[in-house]
């Protein structure tokens, strides 16, 4: 009901809204993240009086999402980050059509997001600690191409969330270049037999990264989807090893041969 309630408003608060400066003061996460549900709709209904865009606001719950996976406890079930990863999923496409028409009608989704972050709270207790607050970071490898062999080898062990989440964190923060990072990560869920949600998560997460770029946000949002990946690896990547079966057949290799050329390739 105070949802719906919320819903009737938007109309007159966006008016409301109308020609003023809102100004962040840093408040609205900690309520996005909170677990009081009616305070989180009524600090969404006073921002947009004070002038607040929906994809400013759509994107502070993007981010919030995104913390649910970065704080996700491992004490969970796998099949537990379902949730969250459809709620982040769902943030990101709420930014991206409050960002191509912000109407009333549209902005009701982001209270929807909202709430949806509500719901997935309890998943985050206890809350895992984020790299920097583990203190580790400055233990890991430093170049480039080291951190990313490191982080795939990660990935072809079971649960080593936290040592992908170290990597990632490292990585950014000695100002290596993202585009490489998220091919890393591109090549990582691709390669294993994964559903269209992992590649859903992964691409919220690179369209919401450049929004925070330089700020430490944007580097929660990629330890979340790191976090996320790396509680489902390694599957048995059948996929990847049907389809270099198909690419040696089209090249007339005896598949019957061992493939040298691919590290994933199984021997016969």
């Amino acid at each position: 009901e105070p949802l719906q309630q919320a819903e009737s408003e938007i109309e007159e608060l966006m008016r409301h809204g109308e020609a003023k400066q809102w100004s962040d003061d840093g408040s609205l996460e900690d309520v996005l993240l909170g677990d009081d549900a009616i305070g989180i709709i009524d600090a969404l209904k006073t921002a947009l009086a004070a002038g607040a865009p929906p994809t400013e606001l759509s994107k502070r719950i993007a981010y919030a999402a995104a913390m649910r996976l970065a704080r996700f406890a491992i004490s969970n079930e796998v099949t537990d980050w379902f949730n969250p990863q459809h709620t982040f999923i769902f943030a990101n496409a709420v930014y991206q059509a409050v960002l191509r028409s912000p109407t009333p009608d549209v902005t009701r989704a982001v209270f929807h997001a909202a709430i949806s972050v509500y719901m997935d709270r309890y998943l985050d207790v206890p809350p895992a600690k984020l790299p920097e607050e583990r203190g580790e970071l400055e233990q890991l490898p430093e170049g480039q191409e080291e951190l990313l062999d490191a982080l795939l080898a990660l990935l072809d062990r079971r649960a080593e969330i936290d040592g992908c989440a170290g990597l990632v964190s490292r990585y950014l923060r000695l100002g290596h270049p993202v585009e490489a990072l998220l091919n890393t990560l591109t090549y990582a869920t691709v390669r294993e037999d994964l559903d269209f949600h992992s590649l859903q998560v992964l691409e919220a997460g690179a369209r919401q990264y450049p929004l925070w770029e330089g700020r430490p946000e944007a580097e929660h949002i990629l330890v979340g989807v790191v976090r996320n990946l790396a509680a489902h690896c390694p599957t048995r990547r059948a996929g990847h090893q049907t389809a270099t079966i198909a690419q040696r057949l089209h090249r007339g290799d005896k598949i019957h041969e061992a493939d040298t050329t691919d590290p994933l390739a199984y021997e016969t």
